[in-house]
């Protein structure tokens, strides 16, 4: 059998470059993409760095790679952190100006990090619904509720004889037949679905609108605002329909100027060269080309004058218009299902779809890369 020095020496780094090989070749041609990041404490007080990237590829696959969890032995002050990201970029060759966006919890030192490095960050979208969450439960009523939940659960779940009379009385009053679950502090949702037998009272309601008014809150910040309209006016589930009327022209404008700047970029990065003609290639004056007039030449009218053509900008706009004035989409719809099938009706606006539909709402990807590295870094 081969030994643990030959596994951890040879077997292991192997597998690693090999992976890191086929991954560095996915995002080496990628022309926007976004990440998250957090950072972690395993079993063992080791602190870690994580790092995910995502993307959209040519087929309109929406991709999620784990490029690291670094070992980050040091403080964790905002200004190695934002270092440690620009180091970990450059590692694998990503440019920082084809970065969308980075979305982060709400650490304060994650938060100075983007701010030094200027990256735009997007607040994680669950973590600010928990937050709204318990904020809307502090609630004298709402506390007094939620005990009684308990104390009916807790009285039920410590005998199985209880929950044995608990089905009888449900099935002898035709009620479904459910399990009780219990609140778990670290879970979210679980006091949801600890207490989602009630119906929409005027306590759940009350509640509705302090989480809506804290979300709300959060959330007015200009760029911010910026970058989830532009992200909703490409979903073509949404488009203008949760932005502010007053806002529309303005994200029009600002999603065609984007565009036009692509395009130039394109046009600067793969310049068409001229093939110099070979000798077979070449005509003989000398020698007139044969016409074949149809039966159309008899009624060709004189030319007129020609239309001048549409500049890149015109295009835009007309696309963005046409895009607006199509069908409207089921909202269970796979945007990127649809733009795979539009893709040709819209071929400039594409480009646009796949840098702001790459960004993820949430950092879990960084939660997940914890959880599998706490099986690996135990406490062993």
């Amino acid at each position: 059998m081969p030994s643990r020095k030959y596994f951890r020496q040879v077997e292991l780094p192997s597998l690693y470059m090999s992976c890191r090989s086929e991954v560095e070749n996915e995002v080496h041609d990628v022309a926007h993409f976004a990440t998250t990041t957090d950072l972690w404490t395993s079993r063992s007080t080791q602190p870690y760095m994580s790092l995910t990237i995502h993307f959209i590829i040519r087929n309109w696959t929406l991709c999620s790679r784990c490029l690291q969890m670094l070992y980050f032995l040091g403080d964790h002050t905002g200004d190695l952190i934002a270092q440690g990201l620009r180091e970990s970029l450059q590692s694998w060759g990503l440019q920082e100006n084809r970065q969308v966006c980075v979305t982060t919890d709400n650490a304060t030192n994650d938060i100075r990090a983007l701010q030094l490095n200027n990256w735009t960050r997007l607040q994680c979208f669950g973590h600010r619904l928990h937050l709204a969450i318990e904020k809307g439960m502090k609630l004298p009523q709402v506390d007094r509720a939620v005990g009684v939940c308990k104390k009916v659960v807790s009285a039920f779940s410590n005998t199985w004889k209880r929950r044995r009379e608990l089905a009888v009385a449900q099935g002898e009053l035709g009620l479904p037949v459910h399990q009780l679950i219990t609140e778990t502090v670290n879970r979210w949702g679980s006091r949801q679905k600890m207490i989602d037998r009630e119906d929409d009272t005027q306590l759940t309601k009350n509640i509705k609108d302090k989480i809506l008014e804290y979300l709300n809150e959060k959330y007015a910040d200009p760029d911010t605002e910026d970058l989830l309209d532009m992200a909703s006016f490409v979903d073509p589930r949404f488009r203008t329909k949760y932005i502010k009327e007053e806002k529309v022209e303005y994200i029009m404008s600002k999603a065609a100027a984007e565009i036009e700047e692509m395009v130039v970029n394109q046009n600067a990065e793969s310049p068409v060269a001229i093939q110099p003609e070979t000798e077979e290639a070449v005509a003989d004056p000398a020698v007139p080309a044969k016409k074949h007039k149809g039966l159309g030449s008899y009624f060709k009218k004189k030319a007129t004058q020609q239309v001048p053509p549409l500049s890149t900008r015109d295009l835009i706009d007309f696309e963005l218009k046409s895009y607006l004035q199509t069908m409207e989409t089921d909202s269970e719809t796979d945007p990127l299902q649809w733009w795979k099938r539009h893709e040709m009706n819209f071929p400039k606006l594409s480009n646009l779809v796949k840098k702001y539909l790459c960004i993820p709402a949430i950092s879990s990807p960084s939660e997940r890369a914890f959880n599998t590295s706490g099986n690996i870094v135990t406490c062993h």
